[in-house]
């Protein structure tokens, strides 16, 4: 039976630029403070320091990231090769949106990202027809084997 999955918050995160924008000399010490005595607690507890790796839920890779989270929790990280190619799927149409709204919000300056969102969708549509295909050959194939009285397994 596999783990249920429920997002929770279990960090705190303030971004560098944040502190130093919204708090003066005086919070940012106390900040430094309060940091400082929850790593030396955690190094005396003999835990490791926090190496982490952020995502904000405007970046592309977001959702493609808590579905990884989701498949490594529930013990579905062996994904058959059909998750693994509609999770891809997904994540390049996020991604080419991304690209397409920079492009559009930051142009002409923003040729760039207009370009690699062109490439992502023709990307994209490669990888929708090869997945197309694939599923159509995976059906032929199990037909084959059902019609010879094989057993898939």
């Amino acid at each position: 039976m596999s783990k249920q999955f429920k997002r929770e918050n279990r960090y705190i995160v303030l971004k560098l630029t944040d502190i130093e924008k919204y708090l003066d000399d005086d919070r940012r010490k106390l900040l430094d403070f309060i940091a400082g005595n929850i790593r030396d607690g955690r190094l005396l507890e003999e835990k490791p320091t926090f190496k982490c790796v952020v995502v904000e839920q405007d970046w592309p890779e977001y959702e493609p990231t808590w579905q990884a989270i989701e498949r490594r929790v529930t013990g579905k990280s062996n994904a058959s090769k059909d998750t693994d190619l509609e999770a891809q799927i997904k994540y390049m149409e996020r991604e080419a949106e991304w690209y397409t709204e920079k492009a559009r919000v930051k142009a002409p300056s923003w040729q760039e990202e207009a370009d690699m969102s062109v490439a992502i969708l023709k990307t994209l549509t490669d990888l929708k027809w090869t997945y197309a295909n694939l599923k159509e050959e995976g059906r032929k194939a199990k037909a084959f084997l059902k019609s010879h009285g094989i057993d898939e397994d």
